[in-house]
């Protein structure tokens, strides 16, 4: 693995985005876009696996996440912010065509650039995430977002936050956790540790009309899309999939047990359903 950097353009100026490039270059990478308090580190272990195999892998950190810069105005973090950011960097690729996996907000800004007319887009996998969102589960997701800056004295009181936090991503190994654990905090100069996320990051409002447009937009979606599904996932319910499927022929629903919002990605059944699909394996089955 390796890291890039680049520029974009925001209200106040330019802010400085980073992203974690695994594979060697092709005329199709697959970008890997996180969720909404998270980092582009979360894809390794997919990234890892599928690069081993010859695919070129993305994974941004978005702006106010990860290694990338905090925005300066905190109504940037938006969903329009974040689609000039990833248009820049698939620019910055100069590749034509890319696949696109999002967890969470990363597949809604998948939904939206993929409703565009000349998107770059070719095949979507959206992970745990429709144009309708439970609302019990955004509310959870909201309430969990830190107000002010959280503050840890040892690495094991980081990990042990996150364990309980992150505990709908399904069961990881103690190994996972500890990489999560790590690539989610930063040194301060006392000593202790911090979140790599910015406290002003929030949900983007989610009106009766915005829900209308993510619609519009999914009804909009030309691609091939696969939609993975956590069983107990509060975020994107049954009823949603349903809808979509009426909305948009080429789509796959896959479940993943026992798993909530959202299924992290990293065992190896989770990365075969990815790796399967890619493919173009119509059996794909669990």
């Amino acid at each position: 693995m390796k890291t890039g950097h680049y520029l974009s353009l925001n209200s106040s100026g330019l802010h400085r985005l980073s992203y974690h490039e695994w594979g060697t270059p092709n005329d199709r990478p697959l970008l890997c876009v996180h969720g909404l308090s998270r980092n582009g580190r979360d894809f390794d272990a997919l990234a890892k696996q599928l690069s081993a195999e010859g695919a070129w892998v993305i994974c941004p950190d978005i702006a106010g996440r990860g290694l990338s810069e905090w925005l300066t105005n905190p109504a940037d973090y938006c969903l329009e912010q974040y689609l000039h950011d990833l248009l820049a960097l698939i620019a910055r690729l100069n590749v034509n065509h890319v696949d696109w996996l999002g967890t969470s907000m990363g597949g809604i800004i998948g939904i939206m650039l993929s409703s565009k007319v000349h998107t770059p887009i070719a095949r979507l996998i959206l992970n745990d995430i429709g144009p309708d969102l439970g609302n019990l589960g955004i509310k959870r997701i909201q309430q969990a977002l830190p107000q002010n800056a959280v503050i840890f004295s040892s690495l094991d009181l980081a990990e042990r936050y996150f364990r309980r936090n992150l505990k709908d991503f399904g069961t990881l190994t103690d190994s996972q956790w500890r990489h999560l654990t790590k690539c989610s905090i930063k040194p301060t100069p006392t000593g202790d540790y911090t979140l790599r996320s910015d406290v002003n990051i929030h949900i983007p409002s989610f009106s009766a009309e915005d829900q209308q447009r993510l619609w519009t937009a999914w009804k909009n979606v030309r691609c091939p899309c696969l939609v993975i599904r956590g069983e107990n996932s509060d975020v994107l319910l049954n009823d949603t999939i349903t809808k979509m499927k009426h909305a948009h022929r080429r789509l796959t629903a896959i479940e993943i047990p026992q798993i909530g919002h959202a299924p992290f990605l990293s065992s190896e059944l989770q990365i075969d359903i990815i790796r399967q699909w890619l493919a173009n394996d119509t059996s794909l089955q669990l």
